[in-house]
């Protein structure tokens, strides 16, 4: 109960309209294979069959205890769009293991989502799609190839360039925010070079920690090291995923696709990821919309100073931006 109220708390400061009927939402599972996902059904309070959004997870674990997956399903579900909110694999109470999980094995965990709805009478299966954040920009589009039941996607925060080119600029934007030089970055991205390196063949792991010794003592070490051990999982999950680039697929759909973008965002470099979808979107722009939004970072939170003990709110406009797009290309 207490975790509702909060949600409640966190609609009114994102400047979201919402009613007293708040829905309540419905337990459900699916599998994929062998796979148990579990989550919730978040319906509106009229009769259906309703339009629906399925959330999908930026990268680690995420699951339907999300507050931010719960307020915006609320929103959704006051506006009459459905959501499906479940628990990524290997979170909470769903089956499996994200960390050796492949962009492949995250799509169809999306795709057997969009199946299990298909079951459903209060769902209407001709106005379903996808949302998802940061790491889901790789995910959806591949998602979207093996479904032709996923009429729309929402990329919110994606990279909009490889895993290998987002995770160098996520480690100089880190190092730079803790303060640190431009010497010290140019420093740091050599060290996670090395590691990146040592990934793509799993080889040669005494050259890795050379690197690393030529850099002892420095404090921003920590930042750009990587695991400090050869076999760590993330070196081998990371491997086949380093050179992957979905902006050419999600360019390849035909469907609408919206790509959400803010324009502070320290986590991957937006104007370059809108600059390369305004680009591949360029012959089919009435499908495809590149919108920023000034003054938002990563997770689309104003980046405008306020108290250290407020949290920063979602930015104007962002979730009547997805409605929209859901309602309208859901009736294309």
């Amino acid at each position: 109960m207490k975790s509702r109220i909060l949600v409640m708390i966190s609609l009114l400061s994102s400047g979201a309209a919402f009613s007293q009927d708040q829905p309540i939402p419905e337990s459900v599972y699916f599998l994929n294979e062998d796979i148990r996902l579990v989550g919730e059904l978040y319906l509106p309070t009229n009769p259906g069959p309703h339009p629906t959004v399925i959330f999908t997870h930026g990268s680690g674990g995420a699951g339907r205890d999300n507050s931010r997956y719960q307020l915006e399903a609320t929103y959704f579900a006051e506006q009459g769009i459905a959501s499906l909110v479940f628990d990524k694999r290997g979170y909470g109470e769903s089956g499996g293991d994200w960390r050796v999980a492949s962009f492949e094995d995250l799509a169809s965990d999306a795709v057997a989502a969009v199946d299990y709805l298909k079951s459903r009478n209060d769902i209407d299966v001709s106005r379903l799609g996808l949302r998802g954040a940061s790491q889901s920009g790789w995910i959806l589009p591949l998602a979207a190839i093996k479904s032709a039941d996923v009429r729309y996607l929402i990329l919110i925060s994606p990279a909009g360039m490889t895993p290998y080119d987002q995770i160098l600029y996520d480690v100089r934007t880190d190092v730079e925010d803790a303060g640190f030089s431009p010497r010290d970055a140019e420093q740091a991205l050599t060290v996670i070079e090395s590691g990146l390196a040592y990934s793509r063949t799993l080889e040669n792991w005494d050259r890795h920690e050379d690197v690393l010794r030529n850099f002892e003592g420095k404090e921003w070490l920590s930042i750009a090291s990587g695991p400090p051990v050869p076999d760590h999982w993330m070196w081998t999950w990371i491997r086949p995923l380093l050179d992957f680039d979905s902006v050419p697929i999600a360019a390849s759909l035909d469907i609408p696709v919206l790509v959400i973008l803010g324009e502070d965002d320290r986590e991957a470099a937006s104007q370059v990821a809108g600059f390369r979808f305004e680009k591949a979107f360029h012959d089919s722009e009435s499908k495809r919309l590149v919108r920023y939004f000034p003054n938002a970072s990563h997770s689309l939170r104003t980046t405008v100073d306020l108290p250290e003990e407020v949290r920063p709110p979602l930015v104007d406009g962002y979730l009547e931006t997805m409605r929209d797009w859901i309602l309208k290309s859901s009736n294309q």
